[in-house]
């Protein structure tokens, strides 16, 4: 058996969308200050188990489902800073 450790469980966003969020976020840290980290959805957070314990959870949990499309309100064109300037008027409200 295993040891336990603590997981985690992301949903990772396609290859074409972290550039343009890794630009955002970087617009985000200069503004803000925080750490560097790949761009995720967290499905569970600190979970402490084995790792084989995970994986037949988390396939169990997944079996037959579909991958599901995740589209974002924002406009496209926008450079980061931009949106960093939406954000902030937002904030400030």
């Amino acid at each position: 058996i295993g040891e336990k450790q603590e997981y985690s469980i992301w949903a990772l966003p396609s290859e074409d969308v972290p550039q343009r969020v890794k630009k955002l976020l970087a617009a985000l840290q200069r503004e803000f200050g925080g750490p560097d980290f790949e761009p995720h959805i967290t499905f569970i957070g600190a979970i402490w188990q084995t790792e084989e314990e995970v994986l037949q959870k988390f396939h169990a949990a997944v079996k037959g489902l579909k991958p599901v499309p995740v589209v974002g309100r924002g406009r496209p064109h926008q450079e980061p800073e931009e949106e960093l300037e939406g954000l902030k008027k937002i904030v400030e409200v």
